[in-house]
Order: C-alpha cells, then structure tokens, then sequence
C-alpha cells in the first residue's frame, strides 16, 4: 500500500532486538519481505533500493546453489543416495522458484526503465528514481543540464580520439 516505513517496523517486531532489522531479515532469507520492499520502492519510484531488494532475493539462490558443494562430497562419502538424488532434483528446479522468477523479472523491469531514461535524456535521481527529466513532465534544472552536456562533450572527444588512433594505425 505504499508504506514501506511503516511495513518494515511491523516486521521488525519478528526479528532480533536492534536497530539493524534489514540485516537480521537478510540473514532469514526472508525473500516474500524482500519482494514486496523492492515492489513497494519501485512504485515509489525509488529505484535504487528496489534493486538492492531484488539483488538480495537473487543472492540467496545463488548461496543455496553455493552451499550445495559441501553436500555433494558428504553424500557420497557416506553413501546417502536417497538424499543425493533428492538435492539433484532441487537444485534443476531452485531457478524456477516463483520468488528467483519475480525477483529477475522486477529487476529486469527497473534496469529498463533506467535505460529508457538515460535514452530520452533523463537522468536518474539520487535515489535511482528517474529523476525530473522527461518522466515527471519537468525540464532539467541548469546543473542537470550542464553535467549532461559535459559528459556528451567527453564522449564526443573520445570517439574523436579513438577515430584519429584508428587512422595513425591504418
């Protein structure tokens, strides 16, 4: 509903006291929390932090994958076939979790919206959201606009620079 502040001190209540709950919910792989935060960021327009959400979603397959290693030598050495056979069959599936699948799509989604701006000559806010370019209907104030002639600057020396070595190379 928009409240991510508010969402994120209610679950507070079911981690460890202190004041770092984001780290203790990152450390429960609790990735259904982790999904509607990015969700939540990412209707917000806050970009940054959505990515950061769905990234962690996206780590934690990546270290279940990870801590299978150990447990392949384990069950072989101790002849635990059933087990070895059942991780097998887990780790063909664990990429097609519904959680890995949102997480990759929400992600994909946002980087696209990044790029969309950065073509139409917007530049992403602070926050990673997209900034007052041509999404929030307003001009780019005067420092936007100097930085983005700047960097156009360079880019055209660059390529000028890369064309003149091609020819002294030729």
């Amino acid at each position: 509903a928009g409240r991510a502040a508010e969402a994120g001190d209610v679950i507070g209540l079911f981690t460890k006291d202190g004041p770092d709950r984001e780290s203790n919910l990152y450390d429960m792989q609790c990735m259904w929390y982790e999904l509607e935060s990015g969700a939540c960021h990412a209707r917000a327009g806050h970009l940054g932090p959505a990515l950061k959400k769905f990234a962690a979603v996206e780590q934690h397959f990546t270290d279940m994958v990870e801590d299978q290693f150990d447990f392949h030598n384990y069950c072989l050495r101790k002849m635990t076939l059933r087990a070895y056979v059942r991780i097998l069959r887990m780790e063909e599936s664990i990429w097609s979790h519904r959680f890995a699948h949102t997480a990759a799509c929400e992600a994909i989604r946002i980087y696209l919206q990044i790029h969309d701006s950065r073509s139409r000559g917007a530049s992403p806010g602070a926050d990673g959201s997209a900034g007052a370019g041509a999404e929030s209907g307003g001009a780019l104030d005067e420092a936007e606009r100097k930085k983005l002639a700047s960097k156009a600057k360079k880019a055209a020396a660059r390529e000028a620079a890369k064309r003149s070595g091609e020819k002294a190379a030729n």
